[in-house]
C-alpha cells in the first residue's frame, strides 16, 4: 500500500495570453461581451509537484515541454524539493522519460513510478491544474509578465485540504489521511455514555482504516520487510542524529551473531479442559487426552497449527481453524443500547430467541 503523505505527482500544463472566461452574468435579455484578444497571444508552460498538502517546485517558461527543459527542471527544482522516501509519478510522456530523471531523483533518495498511458485520472494535479486554468481566465492577465506574476501569487490558493481532496478523488488516500492532518473527524457513532467510549474508538480504528489483503504469509512477510526498510531509511537514528538508523545498521551488520536454529514464535493462551475433553480457543473447540481434565492447559497457537501443554507435555496438537467473519466483528455493546441492569428478571424471561437466531 502507498503512504498518501510520500507521494509527488508531477505533471505541466499550458497557459495563454488570451484566456478568457467561459461563462458569466448579464442583466437579462442582454448579451453578455468580453473583450478576448484575438492578434498576438503567447503560450506559457507551468511545471509542478502536487503533494497531499500543496503545490511544490512550481516553475513558469516560454515555450512547449521537451526532454532537455523538464530534466532541467527536475535537477534545479524537483529534487530540492524531495524528502527521502518520496515517490514521484508522473504521467508516461516521452518528454519525461529521458535520461537523467530517474537518477537524479533516486539520488534523494526517492523513487519514480510512471502512469498508465492515457490515464489522466489517476493523476490528481489535474484537478489542480482545473482550477488553475479557471483562476487564470478570471485573472484575464495579457501581457507574460502580468500572466507568469499571476501563476506565482494563485500558488497560494491551494490549500492542504483542497489538495488532499484531490488525493482522495482518484482513490490514492483514504479517510485516515485527512483525519491525521485534521480536516475531518470521522466518527462512526457518538459515545452516549463513558461505558461506550472505548468501544467506539475499536469500531472507528476498524472501519476507517483499510485492511490489507495478503494471498499468503509469504507475501505478508515481504511487505513487512519492505515497510521495515522503508521505516529504517527515512528515520534518523535516536542517538546517532546525523545518520539514519538504516545506515547504522548496515555499519553494524559484519558484527552481528546470527540466530542458530529456527525462530519458535507463537501466541501462548491459557485454556481449561471440559469435562468431554475439549478445550475453547478461536470460537472453535479442539480435543485433548481424558488424563488432561480437570487441570489447565496452554495454547501455543501459531499461524497453521496449535499445540496443547500440560505441564512442559504435549498433550495435543491440531491443524489450526480459522472461521471467516464477514463485515466488522461484533462489539459487545452497541452504543446507546439498553444496559442489561435495566432489565428486568421478569423481562428477560419473555424475550424470546428468533429463528434465525437458533
Amino acid at each position: 500500500m502507498l503512504d498518501a503523505a510520500r507521494l509527488v505527482f508531477l505533471d505541466e500544463t499550458w497557459a495563454t495570453t488570451n484566456m478568457t472566461r467561459t461563462h458569466g452574468r448579464a442583466p437579462r435579455g442582454e448579451r453578455l461581451t468580453a473583450a478576448v484578444p484575438h492578434g498576438h497571444w503567447h503560450t506559457t508552460t507551468f511545471l509542478s509537484g502536487l503533494r497531499h498538502d500543496g503545490l511544490i517546485a512550481p516553475l513558469v517558461f516560454n515555450g512547449a515541454i521537451n526532454g532537455t527543459a523538464f530534466l532541467a527542471y527536475v535537477e534545479q527544482m524537483l529534487a530540492p524539493a524531495l524528502r527521502v522516501g518520496d515517490i514521484v509519478i508522473c504521467d508516461n510522456l516521452a518528454s519525461q522519460k529521458v535520461a537523467g530523471v530517474r537518477e537524479t531523483i533516486e539520488a534523494r533518495g526517492a523513487s519514480l513510478l510512471y502512469l498508465p498511458p492515457y490515464s489522466p485520472d489517476l493523476n490528481p494535479i489535474e484537478l489542480a491544474f482545473s482550477k488553475l486554468k479557471r483562476l487564470l481566465r478570471s485573472a484575464a492577465a495579457r501581457t507574460v509578465e502580468a500572466l507568469w506574476e499571476t501563476v506565482g501569487q494563485l500558488i497560494a490558493a491551494f490549500k492542504p485540504g483542497e489538495c488532499a481532496g484531490y488525493l482522495c478523488h482518484c482513490g490514492y488516500a483514504h479517510t485516515g489521511l485527512l483525519w491525521s492532518i485534521r480536516l475531518v473527524e470521522p466518527a462512526a457513532c457518538t459515545p452516549a455514555a463513558g461505558w461506550e467510549k472505548c468501544q467506539v474508538g475499536v469500531l472507528r480504528e476498524r472501519l476507517f482504516k483499510p485492511r490489507l489483503r495478503f494471498k499468503s504469509y509469504a507475501e505478508m512477510n515481504a511487505w513487512l520487510l519492505d515497510q521495515r526498510v522503508i521505516y529504517a531509511k527515512t528515520q534518523r537514528h535516536p542517538e546517532f542524529t546525523d545518520r539514519t538508523t538504516w545506515e547504522v545498521f548496515e555499519e553494524e551488520r559484519p558484527h552481528l551473531v546470527p540466530y542458530a536454529g529456527r525462530f519458535d514464535g507463537f501466541h501462548a493462551v491459557p485454556a481449561a479442559v471440559s469435562k468431554t475433553c475439549l478445550i475453547r480457543f478461536d470460537n472453535n473447540r479442539y480435543s485433548v487426552p481424558a488424563k488432561a481434565v480437570g487441570r489447565p492447559v496452554e495454547v501455543h497457537a501459531y499461524a497453521e497449527r496449535i499445540v496443547i501443554r500440560q505441564d512442559g507435555e504435549v498433550v495435543g496438537e491440531h491443524a489450526r481453524r480459522v472461521v471467516a467473519q464477514a463485515g466488522l466483528p461484533r462489539i459487545g455493546r452497541p452504543p446507546r443500547a439498553v444496559r442489561p441492569s435495566t432489565i428486568s428478571f421478569g423481562q428477560a424471561a419473555r424475550c424470546k430467541p428468533s429463528p434465525a437466531m437458533r
